[in-house]
């Protein structure tokens, strides 16, 4: 809810939520409770401050995941044994989900995932001339976190038992501070319109992790049968905090759009970076630090064929650590950033009844860490890069009668490793060019049509997603799946009454793959939602 307050320019809002779940597998529910509040003072026409936070709690009993059933293995050689999978190397033969473990939790039944969040936002707004306006923020945000979780599952075809490890503990108490102020102008450069933004930030994070901590690797009992287990107890081990992280980050950006001709537009933008990490260790390793100065930045032409006709190309350059900025340590000092290139051209189009969105695009990362043999050695190497081309087609129609169809389609013809190697032991590594990433499918489409008729509101839709690899070896897929939803809806005066079905055929396929391929996490089954919504 939220209005005027009574004073002379001042307005609220307040928002307050929260969600539970018992999950769709066992002992997988959860509790989020969200709230967040807002003033604005509106001092006059031209300048306005906001003053906004924001608090979520949430507790989640955990599902990782549900361990692919298989009867041998194939190893590169072709040779057939009854073992626990090699994933860099070995195919499953018969690989298979056991229906009965639809809805089997493997985690530890002590495990937790317990978060606090806070955001709060100071955002001043002022507007000095026709031309020129400026925004400042600063802001200040915290976060704590508890975790307690077994992370991986897999199943032993030898012994018919579910074998489970990488017990994982998780302790963090952040306080990040920062500040970002943007200048903008909208004029004209030659007689021709042009806006031109620039900005600076600062952040500061402080981190105080257990990053390092070494406990016990598996649970009690660490291996379980497929179905009528015992789920157990992690190891007696409490987090420690066992390192303080220090990431400070200034940067500088501009931005700009300008109209050199009737109809056409280039657009452009740069930013320059200074990310200065220390790691201060607690339980007596050396300290480390390492800086950064990452140079990124876009460059677009637009150009307005019609009035309902718009084409664009794009290219844009980032750049991202080998590891999370928390998790670099002595072994990673050599290491530059990863580079990311993308390429992209498309149109925007409203014909008659209809619209239309296409874009083409081609994204390649490169620097990526692979290993590499050198004089005998196993080490790791930033010689590694994969890429991915497609394009993405979306189409709404507004048919007579209110009815709406809307329809999309992905199509990415290429997404593999160009360079990428990985350990077969400590002497041989094993090349994955022109293997597909895992968890990627070639095609995407989706198919919603909606009906209206008068206050009522009917909705049917089917997504479908292809087969997908499992693991860089390719040796496992996911099979493809399509979904079929549907919802009614009422409106009647001020309140709207929803019903909406997922899944409608109960589909059992995976999202994702994780543990090399050997375990797969079970999207939601059947669901049945209602929704009443009521303004005033």
């Amino acid at each position: 809810m939220g209005g005027p307050t009574g004073v002379d320019g001042l307005a609220y809002r307040v928002d307050v939520s929260n969600s539970q779940s018992d999950g769709y597998v066992d002992d997988s529910g959860y509790d989020y409770t969200g709230a967040s509040a807002a003033l604005r003072y509106t001092l006059s026409p031209d300048t306005a401050f906001t003053l906004q936070s924001s608090f979520l709690k949430d507790s989640v009993s955990s599902y990782y995941g549900t361990p692919l059933v298989y009867d041998a293995v194939i190893d590169q050689n072709g040779v057939q044994s009854v073992r626990t999978a090699n994933t860099t190397t070995d195919r499953l033969v018969n690989a298979r989900i056991d229906d009965r473990t639809r809805r089997l939790n493997y985690n530890n039944i002590d495990n937790f995932s317990r978060a606090d969040n806070s955001f709060t936002r100071f955002i001043a707004d002022t507007r000095w001339s026709e031309s020129w306006t400026l925004r400042n923020e600063a802001y200040a945000a915290t976060q704590h976190l508890d975790w307690r979780n077994t992370e991986k599952t897999v199943w032993n075809p030898a012994t018919q038992l579910v074998d489970r490890s990488s017990f994982f503990l998780i302790y963090r108490n952040d306080l990040q501070l920062g500040d970002r102020l943007d200048l903008r102008w909208k004029g004209a450069i030659a007689g021709r319109p042009n806006t031109f933004a620039v900005g600076a930030l600062y952040d500061h994070n402080d981190q105080i992790r257990n990053s390092g901590q070494v406990y016990a690797v598996s649970p009690t009992p660490a291996s379980v049968p497929l179905v009528g287990f015992d789920r157990g107890f992690g190891p007696d081990v409490d987090t420690q905090r066992t390192a303080r992280i220090l990431t400070e980050t200034a940067a500088l950006y501009v931005e700009d759009i300008f109209e050199p001709l009737e109809r056409w537009k280039i657009v452009s933008g740069l930013r320059y970076e200074q990310i200065d990490v220390r790691r201060r260790s607690y339980v007596g390793e050396a300290t480390y630090r390492k800086s950064y100065d990452p140079v990124t930045g876009r460059l677009g032409l637009l150009f307005e064929a019609t009035d309902s006709v718009n084409l664009y190309a794009s290219y844009s350059r980032a750049a991202q650590p080998v590891s999370q900025l928390v998790s670099l340590g002595v072994s990673q000092n050599d290491f530059s950033l990863q580079k990311g290139i993308q390429y992209e051209v498309g149109a925007k189009a409203t014909l008659g009844g209809a619209e239309f969105t296409l874009a083409v695009f081609d994204i390649e990362k490169q620097d990526l860490l692979t290993t590499d043999i050198v004089d005998g050695k196993k080490i790791s190497s930033q010689i590694g890069s994969q890429v991915s081309q497609g394009a993405e087609l979306a189409v709404a129609f507004s048919l007579p009668a209110e009815w709406r169809i809307d329809a999309n389609l992905a199509w990415t013809w290429q997404a593999e490793y160009r360079e990428f190697f990985e350990s077969l032991s400590e002497k041989e590594v094993i090349s994955r060019t022109g293997n597909t990433p895992p968890n990627v499918p070639e095609w995407v489409a989706g198919l919603f049509i909606v009906k209206s008729l008068r206050d009522w509101e009917f909705t049917a839709g089917a997504r479908h997603v292809s087969e997908r690899q499992a693991n860089n070896n390719n040796g496992i897929q996911l099979d493809a799946y399509t979904l079929f939803d549907a919802s009614v809806g009422y409106r009647w005066n001020n309140a709207e009454v929803v019903l909406r079905g997922r899944n409608l055929s109960d589909e059992q396929y995976a999202e994702w793959a994780s543990g090399g391929g050997l375990m797969v996490k079970l999207a939601d089954p059947r669901t049945a939602e209602l929704n009443l919504n009521y303004s005033f």
